[in-house]
């Protein structure tokens, strides 16, 4: 564990406890953590830098970069994913950057589209593309804009980045977020060198 607070811009208390592994060595000030879901606030940094640069509004239709969702359904029940019925429109930018879309995402099994989610194992897709073709063929739980469900939009998010920066995610991340911020050990890859600091 590691903890730093800071006061009108100044460092005023900083600490380092435990160890980076069961009966391994301490935790250091240059211990690497695994931040996982922590990615999703970088993601959203990215994104609104391109909103920024004026390369998407929140009232587009997510078609304008992911065109493979132009027919997108919505699961007719709950039990089930027979006989899903085409959405009333296209979901926007603003829904998918807010979780209220309509997608599922598979963290729950309450219903069919969950389900889904989880049984294709949407969160290990081999490439962005195979992500993108998967989500475009499971229905939405509900219609766009209808309620929030935390879903799969910001692995989306992450394919609109690149389809707008031209740019790997990781590559998009370390010019224009971790490179300028000095986080010089955030990244999707380890070098084996630094295998040794991670917790």
């Amino acid at each position: 564990l590691q903890y730093a607070l800071v006061k009108d811009g100044k460092l005023v208390a900083y600490n380092t406890f435990g160890a980076q592994a069961y009966d391994g060595p301490p935790v250091t000030d240059d211990t690497i953590f695994r931040i996982r879901s922590m990615t999703k606030p970088i993601v959203g940094v990215a994104m609104m830098q391109l909103w920024e640069q004026g390369k998407w509004k929140p009232e587009d239709p997510i078609t304008k970069f992911l065109p493979e969702l132009a027919n997108l359904k919505v699961a007719s029940s709950v039990d089930t994913l027979d006989n899903p019925v085409p959405v009333s429109r296209t979901p926007t930018m603003n829904e998918l950057m807010t979780h209220t879309a309509g997608f599922g995402y598979g963290l729950t099994l309450t219903n069919a589209v969950e389900r889904a989610f989880m049984e294709r194992d949407a969160g290990h897709a081999k490439d962005m593309q195979a992500l993108v073709d998967l989500v475009a063929g499971i229905p939405l739980v509900f219609e766009p804009g209808k309620r929030w469900n935390y879903s799969i939009a910001v692995d989306l998010q992450g394919v609109i980045i690149e389809r707008i920066s031209g740019k790997r995610l990781g590559e998009y991340f370390e010019q224009n977020i971790f490179a300028p911020l000095a986080m010089k050990d955030t990244g999707f890859w380890l070098d084996e060198a630094d295998r040794p600091r991670v917790a």
